[in-house]
């Protein structure tokens, strides 16, 4: 039978089994989001380390860059000031991955997505105002360039400001079906010169309108 020490043994190390695996999640169980995060994020020092690898520098290099108030921007690739991020409270340092002049300039360069069922209309010749409407419409998705940026095709002037001499895109071929989309940026005063010499003014005043205020044929 043994002594009772002897007994008393197997029972003494299971309970100190159970105390050292006390909190362990068993193997096949589910395990709530919290362990999962910390199993997933590691250490702060792990942390870094991985950070530092991606950046290409070493863990020490990168703690001092952070230590000195400076964040990686994964944009632009650069090291800024971390007043230069956006406040984010679901990343671990609380701010955003980009910094603002990148996001701003991403932004910026983005091509604008107009929801215009007109453009998929046919084409009408001699409607000047789909014609317009079609350049606005490139104007705006930044697929063409806004016109005050660049140079009068005429004149060559250069836009400054001045509303009076802002520049425009001219239909210079006419508002044919075919010749919607061909135009020419030329300043204020250049163009109304060519719709002068075209003589537009007076041929629209001949013209009929439909109900919505648009020439017809």
């Amino acid at each position: 039978m043994g002594s009772e020490a002897e007994r008393e043994e197997p029972r003494r190390a299971a309970v100190e089994q159970g105390i050292a695996g006390a909190g362990r999640t068993p193997k096949g169980a589910a395990r709530s989001w919290r362990s999962r995060g910390c199993a997933v994020m590691g250490s702060r020092e792990g942390v870094a380390k991985i950070a530092a690898r991606r950046v290409g520098m070493t863990v020490d290099a990168y703690k001092a860059r952070v230590d000195a108030g400076e964040k990686w921007c994964t944009a632009c690739k650069a090291w800024h000031s971390i007043a230069s991020f956006t406040s984010d409270a679901y990343r671990g340092d609380g701010l955003s991955a980009v910094c603002t002049n990148a996001r701003a300039a991403r932004s910026k360069d983005r091509t604008k997505v107009v929801n215009w069922r007109g453009w998929n209309a046919t084409a009408r010749s001699g409607d000047a105002y789909q014609a317009r409407r079609r350049i606005t419409y490139l104007v705006h998705g930044n697929i063409i360039p806004v016109p005050n940026t660049l140079p009068c095709f005429d004149c060559g002037h250069v836009f400054d400001g001045d509303k009076k001499s802002k520049h425009e895109y001219d239909h210079y071929l006419g508002y044919s079906a075919d010749h919607q989309l061909d135009v020419q940026p030329v300043c204020r005063p250049c163009h109304i010169k060519r719709t002068l010499e075209r003589d537009e003014y007076s041929h629209a005043e001949n013209r009929r309108r439909d109900e919505l205020g648009r020439f017809v044929e």
